[in-house]
């Protein structure tokens, strides 16, 4: 082997590594987005579920008032059936709605984020 070949070996062998190191870089940065979308719309979901949850409790611990004071009243019927309605509806969301969304929200700002 003479220098030439090495020089042009040792060129090869550099652009190799460089081309290892930027693939590893784009991979971990592709790996950080999709982390911080599933982190953020599990954030999302928490919060919205929490709030709807909320929402219910308020509902039943007003018609439970209304029932303790009332004992069969129309009204804390109807606050009762708010509430159970909200809850029902958060559950179907939960279980019927919530992949979906996740994946449209990673779509979107995949769109987003790789129009750099």
């Amino acid at each position: 082997m003479n220098v030439n070949q090495i020089k042009k070996e040792a060129n090869a062998f550099k652009q190799d590594i460089e081309d290892v190191a930027t693939a590893h870089a784009k991979y971990y940065k592709l790996w950080l987005f999709r982390f911080t979308i599933r982190l953020l719309t599990n954030i999302f979901w928490s919060v919205f579920f929490a709030v709807l949850f909320i929402f219910a409790l308020v509902f039943f611990a007003i018609a439970g008032a209304f029932a303790f004071s009332d004992y069969l009243g129309s009204m804390p019927l109807g606050f009762s059936l708010v509430g159970g309605i909200l809850v029902v509806i958060t559950l179907l969301v939960y279980f019927l709605a919530g992949k979906r969304i996740n994946k449209m929200w990673l779509r979107k700002l995949s769109e987003i984020y790789f129009q750099e």
